[in-house]
């Protein structure tokens, strides 16, 4: 799985988070259906994979939980919405935050016995039939994955900064970005990756997308993405060129392999426009950004 429920501060947390910790904490980590315990994996940051969670054979998934079924279910949801009368059947996150509960670079959370932890989850989720499915998160990449797979239902609710409207849906907040149109506010935007090496300086990396002019299947100018460095570490500005670097390494892995949807990397960041120029954008927080792999056949 590439996402699991810290119980510590009941958020959502996505695979790729792994890599920000000095110490993963092995404990706190619940499906976020029917909770059962979640080990996270290959995350090491000299890992060329992703990092995952999966759950032990001997603490599978409940028989009613919807991840049994999540290949399946998400193999629908290409094709029609999965909202039910009693609304949609997932956890899914519903709100971005910024003020984290626990500092995830430091990783500040002590070693919990297993007790401790068991009494956690039965304080914060008492019983299975109480949970919502509206998450909260910390960063945006559950966020665009829930976007990528579910593109029948990006009429559910979401909250982020910087918006005036408290009644976003994701499609109110998710833009394509496509040159010489002008946007208004914050956006979570997106575009395919070019794929060229960022440029970077002290304060600044420049990253280049495939939106922009092109003239006989050639790109002749491009549009950019600037994230401004001078608050982000050297750590997390090493992170966010290693999603980069992962994203690229798996589409080139599924275009030499036969039989193989090919797979396209798009990076998602959540930031606004140049008030000057209309093919750059802004950016200047890690967890504003999310590197990723998108199957060619998806609506996005």
């Amino acid at each position: 799985m590439d996402v699991a429920l810290n119980i510590i501060t009941n958020t959502l947390t996505a695979c790729e988070e792994l890599w920000e910790l000095n110490e993963v904490n092995k404990e706190i980590y619940r499906c976020p259906d029917c909770l059962t315990i979640l080990v996270p994996a290959s995350f090491l940051r000299t890992n060329k994979k992703r990092p995952y969670f999966f759950y032990l054979e001997n603490k599978p998934h409940s028989t009613e939980c919807s991840y049994n079924h999540i290949n399946e279910i998400e193999r629908k949801a290409q094709k029609q919405s999965i909202k039910t009368d009693g609304g949609f059947p997932l956890p899914f996150p519903s709100k971005l935050i910024l003020n984290d509960v626990v500092d995830i670079e430091t990783d500040a959370l002590p070693r919990n016995s297993q007790s401790s932890v068991q009494s956690i989850v039965k304080k914060t989720f008492p019983e299975k039939t109480s949970l919502n499915h509206h998450r909260t998160v910390t960063t945006i990449r559950n966020i665009v994955r829930q976007f990528i797979n579910f593109p029948h239902d990006r009429d559910l609710p979401l909250l982020i900064p910087f918006t005036e409207s408290q009644n976003n849906t994701y499609s109110d907040v998710f833009k394509r970005i496509k040159n010489g149109i002008n946007y208004n506010g914050y956006h979570i935007f997106y575009d395919r990756l070019y794929f060229s090496k960022p440029i970077l300086n002290d304060n600044m990396m420049e990253i280049r997308l495939c939106a922009g002019i092109w003239e006989k299947k050639r790109q002749v100018k491009s549009c950019t993405l600037l994230i401004d460095l001078s608050s982000i570490t050297p750590r997390q500005r090493e992170l966010i060129l290693k999603e980069i670097e992962v994203t690229r390494d798996e589409a080139i892995e599924t275009n030499n392999l036969e039989n193989n949807e090919r797979l396209l990397g798009y990076i998602f960041f959540l930031g606004k426009q140049d008030e000057n120029n209309k093919q750059v954008f802004h950016t200047n927080n890690h967890r504003f950004i999310s590197c990723i792999t998108v199957p060619q056949s998806y609506f996005l």
